[in-house]
């Protein structure tokens, strides 16, 4: 039996200002989100790079108030994370500059719950009059790495955990 402990696999969003994390409540794991754009790093605890993961699911679950539309990209150039400490990023995991994150349109499935929240193509709308969720599965990506772009236009709360395994 896998019995996660509370708390474990919930990711870091990352400020598009600065990469600075966004402080959960410690209690719910709970984020707080204004409106902006934010980031979410996928991969593993042991490494930012999705593609040495094999397989990750990624679920996101929000508040009836939040409205955000969800969006996975890949990007190949190196990037450290301040999260990790693992030094000066190439490009960031929080960069916006055009062309260093693509947005994927292959290799991703997702599910949307809630009335209000849809999925078109791999871009989840968070609809800002229900509570609701989506899970993310993405599945032999060979990107560096990969992460969520949330772009928010109405605050509410939400809490985004992770599950990878390796392919067999």
């Amino acid at each position: 039996m896998d019995y996660n402990p509370s708390g474990s696999g919930d990711l870091d969003v990352l400020l598009s200002t600065n990469g600075n994390a966004v402080a959960r409540d410690p209690g719910t794991e709970q984020l707080t989100l204004a409106p902006g754009t934010y980031y979410v790093e996928l991969g593993s605890d042991h490494s930012s790079a999705i593609s040495t993961t094999g397989i990750s699911s990624t679920h996101l679950a929000w508040s009836a108030a939040f409205a955000a539309t969800i969006t996975a990209e890949g990007c190949n150039f190196p990037g450290g994370t301040v999260r990790r400490g693992a030094g000066k990023a190439d490009v960031s995991s929080w960069d916006g500059t055009a062309g260093n994150w693509i947005p994927i349109s292959s290799a991703t499935n997702q599910d949307v719950v809630g009335t209000g929240n849809t999925a078109t193509g791999n871009t989840i709308t968070a609809g800002g009059t229900n509570a609701g969720g989506c899970m993310y599965r993405l599945a032999n990506v060979a990107d560096r790495r990969v992460r969520l772009k949330l772009v928010v236009t109405v605050a509410g709360t939400c809490r985004i955990n992770r599950r990878v395994k390796q392919a067999a």
